[in-house]
């Protein structure tokens, strides 16, 4: 059944909060034309959790009604309702996703988000959040922090097995990510990824025998 005589698209509505991905949120209010289901629309970010396509329908003008416009109204966010548009707290979400996004050094990603809480165009997003804000900056940051030790240990690990290249990455892939999940990995496992043969499955074996 097509809606088109009242839908003229699909409007994207980014979750608003802290972890939604910058893709999402930069595309909160975009509008594609109107199609019926099924039809593919892209996502953005995680899917149902940063963000959702919903109707966006015709103006009372565009269906020929003389009626007075409804007013813009309020939508959810992490610290209740805010503005249809998102307002200044959609602006603040941008902002902290492209420092959190960035490859620039942890210490100054956390300087850049604390610089943001203290701009004054953000005084209300602060304020709404409240200690929240810091406890999502500090949580953020030990995130940022294990996973580069868990990175820097993993690297290390493969480095000194001799296991280079692609493989490393189809390790990431696997979800194996650790000594502990490589350790508990089966051997068909690790030899169904490239580059394990018989003398990396062994060193591997005996790095992790080693350590413990």
């Amino acid at each position: 059944m097509s809606n088109a005589d009242i839908q003229k698209g699909w409007r994207w509505l980014a979750t608003l909060d802290t972890e939604t991905a910058l893709e999402s949120l930069l595309r909160d209010g975009f509008v594609v034309p109107y199609e019926p289901w099924p039809r593919e629309l892209p996502t953005y970010g995680v899917p149902q959790r940063d963000g959702i396509w919903v109707p966006e329908l015709r103006t009372w003008k565009e269906l020929g009604i003389p009626l007075k416009e409804l007013a813009p109204g309020t939508r959810a966010s992490m610290v209740g309702p805010v503005e249809e548009d998102g307002g200044s707290l959609l602006q603040y979400l941008i902002a902290r996703r492209r420092v959190v996004e960035s490859t620039i050094p942890i210490a100054e990603k956390e300087e850049q988000l604390r610089v943001l809480r203290d701009r004054p165009q953000f005084a209300d997003v602060v304020a709404r959040l409240g200690t929240m804000l810091d406890a999502t900056i500090t949580e953020q940051t030990g995130n940022w922090r294990a996973e580069y030790a868990r990175v820097t240990e993993f690297r290390a690990f493969v480095a000194a097995i001799g296991y280079r290249g692609r493989g490393v990455s189809a390790l990431f892939d696997a979800g194996l990510r650790t000594r502990e999940q490589i350790a508990s990995a089966s051997d068909q496992q690790l030899r169904s990824l490239p580059g394990i043969g018989p003398k990396t499955l062994l060193a591997i074996r005996s790095a992790i025998a080693t350590d413990h």
